[in-house]
């Protein structure tokens, strides 16, 4: 399935310009902040989309159901490491045959 890579890439610039401005600051806060502290009407979708999007990567259904299980998994993550694995998903997308030997 196809996607808007330029949203993608953009989305990882304002990242980059946010870092840029006040590293220090940027980096505490995503280091100490899980996304259950957070009270957002995005939240749920943002967990949605990470078990989604880890499903994928691993060859299964984007849109199958998701267990709660699995959206419980998301509701300790911290932010950082969200973004982690959100940049190395995308990355892993370049190269989707190359764990197929």
């Amino acid at each position: 399935q196809k996607y808007d890579f330029r949203r993608t890439l953009y989305a990882l610039g304002i990242l980059k310009s946010i870092l840029l401005a006040n590293p220090r600051l940027v980096t505490c806060a995503v280091a100490t902040t899980n996304i259950s502290n957070v009270q957002t009407p995005h939240l749920a979708q943002l967990q949605m989309l990470l078990a989604r999007q880890r499903r994928s990567v691993f060859g299964k259904n984007f849109h199958s159901e998701l267990s709660n299980e699995i959206l419980a998994s998301y509701r300790t993550s911290m932010f950082v490491e969200i973004i982690i694995s959100v940049c190395l998903y995308f990355i892993r997308s370049y190269y989707p045959n190359l764990m197929m030997s």
